[in-house]
């Protein structure tokens, strides 16, 4: 009972500081996703360590940062070149900053003597793929399509999957879903969580907030104007964090850990609350600018 109490009260807050970052100042959201991206990091370089890895820590930390920096400064800014002197925008030099962080690992390595160079590389720059870059995606969706609602409904779709999930595994599931990585998800829980999940989403093309989908740069020539539309971005979401959770269970695995850290009790780390939204959200951010750019209403 203990536990249960401490893994709803650190649930909430979590969700009420995603939330909230979502519609405060603009600053807001960059510290709190900036920090989400540095944990994630981290625990991504120490999951790697356990696997015989020596991956370096500063200047993969230093990436992510940059990277998600970047994307956050180009939807803000749009990538506008200022018109005194047409000089880059700072998101640009973010951008060089990332490249120049990036080909610093392998030079750096050199100088480390360390088993494994290969491996020490590829783990140093992957957390800023796995990691930084999806949550970029979201600071990029958020800031310059002005889309705090259709970002808002990512996340609700990815949390009522997994609630769904959860509770029908527990009531009818009998046969595993994917034993060799995950031994608990079934295949009752997976199906029954999607159809509810697909039925579900449609509930926003009722809600005023979202209808026109919910972006504001868009006035009310929205992309998801239809139910079925509501319903390829749920699936889409919906498949895509389901291999997110089970890509960073793998990983997990690998590592024979049980958490990717302690940061949240209850819950784990940052990557154990995050890893659906990894593949999620670029996918659900081009499902989005695809219907837009189609036209497809």
């Amino acid at each position: 009972m203990k536990n249960l109490i401490i893994r709803t009260v650190t649930g909430l807050v979590f969700v009420t500081l995603v939330v909230a970052s979502l519609f405060l100042p603009p600053v807001c959201f960059f510290a709190v996703f900036l920090t989400f991206a540095l944990i994630g990091t981290w625990e991504c370089l120490r999951m790697t360590e356990k696997t015989g890895a020596s991956p370096q820590m500063v200047l993969p930390l230093l990436l992510s940062a940059t990277l998600f920096t970047a994307l956050h400064l180009s939807g803000r800014m749009r990538f506008q070149i200022h018109l005194s002197g047409s000089q880059p925008s700072t998101a640009l030099y973010a951008f060089m900053v990332v490249v120049m962080l990036a080909f610093l690992v392998p030079i750096v390595e050199l100088f480390r003597k360390k088993e494994h160079p290969l491996y020490n590389v590829a783990s140093s720059l992957f957390p800023a793929l796995w990691v930084a870059l999806p949550l970029g995606v979201v600071a990029f969706w958020l800031s310059f399509f002005k889309a705090p609602y259709m970002v808002l409904a990512l996340f609700i779709i990815i949390w009522a999957f997994d609630t769904f999930a959860y509770c029908a595994g527990s009531l009818f599931g009998k046969h595993k879903f994917f034993e060799r990585i995950s031994p608990k998800k079934t295949w009752e829980g997976t199906l029954i969580a999607l159809v509810l999940t697909l039925a579900a989403s449609t509930l926003f093309y009722f809600i005023p907030i979202w209808q026109g989908g919910g972006a504001t740069s868009f006035g009310n020539n929205g992309v998801l104007t239809t139910p079925l539309h509501w319903i390829g971005f749920a699936f889409v979401i919906v498949v895509t964090s389901s291999l997110g959770d089970l890509v960073e269970s793998m990983f997990k695995r690998d590592a024979q850990l049980k958490d990717s850290g302690n940061i949240l009790p209850g819950h784990g780390g940052i990557l154990d609350r995050l890893d659906s939204l990894f593949f999620a959200a670029p996918a659900a951010f081009v499902y989005w600018v695809v219907l837009y750019a189609l036209d497809f209403f």
